[in-house]
This record gives structure tokens, C-alpha cells and sequence, in this order.
């Protein structure tokens, strides 16, 4: 990432926090994770991954992840370091049964959770939890 691109994030990351009525990340997931990825891999030191588990698949390639031990309604971002997990939702969307499952199970194993609607939502559930 060039200089100016990393200042052009840390701009962008400023307005989303500040200017709530500005939130072009709010209806797009895929927006809003590359944001988040972004704000976490150049702003911060966590230990972190994204579970993809959104994406569109066959039946037979499902099954065949599945047996591989991938798991319904994980949250999008897992912070291994701080123990936080958040769920990425656009549109005032909710979590699904098995995202609150998920939520239930890591909360009882000491992990903090949330879900958020857009980027300042992320930064303020991050800031909360330093």
C-alpha cells in the first residue's frame, strides 16, 4: 500500500467514524469487510482473520467443506489476540439463528461479540474493547 493510499484509508476511516449520515459502507457487506480488513491489517496489531463463509457454493461443494469442518454462522471477523468476534451486517440486517448460536457459544468461552451495521459501528465496538 503506497503512502497516499494509506492516507486516503485513514481519511476515509475518519469520515466513516464522524460523518454518520455518510455510509456508503451500510449497504454493501463486501464494501464494508474491506474496509474493516483494511482498518485492521494498516491501523492495528491484532491477530485476526476473516471467515469467508458467505460466498455462494454448490450442494456437492457444501457438503464436501462441510466434512472439512466448515461451520454455519461463524462471525465474519475473529480477533484471536483480543478475543472479540463481530458479525458484518448491511441494512440494518440481523443476525441469522445460527450467527446468535455462535454469539452464545464464544461469549460462554470469555469472547466478546457484537454485530455491527456499518464502519463506525465497527471502529466504536473496537475502540470499547482496546
Amino acid at each position: 500500500m503506497t503512502p497516499e493510499e494509506k492516507e486516503q484509508l485513514k481519511y476515509d476511516c475518519f469520515r466513516f467514524k464522524h460523518l454518520k449520515e455518510s455510509k456508503p459502507d451500510a449497504g454493501n457487506e463486501d464494501i464494508l469487510q474491506k474496509r474493516c480488513a483494511e482498518y485492521l491489517d494498516n491501523y492495528t496489531n491484532h491477530i485476526w482473520a476473516h471467515i469467508p463463509n458467505e460466498a455462494k457454493r454448490s450442494f456437492a461443494l457444501a457438503k464436501h467443506l462441510q466434512k472439512q469442518g466448515m461451520k454455519a454462522g461463524i462471525p465474519d471477523i475473529l480477533i484471536f489476540d483480543a478475543r472479540l468476534a463481530i458479525e458484518l451486517k448491511a441494512n440494518k440486517n440481523k443476525p441469522s439463528q445460527a450467527q446468535i448460536g455462535w454469539f452464545k457459544a464464544l461469549s460462554s468461552c470469555g469472547w466478546r461479540v457484537c454485530w455491527v451495521n456499518g464502519f463506525d459501528e465497527f471502529l466504536d465496538f473496537l475502540n470499547k474493547n482496546k
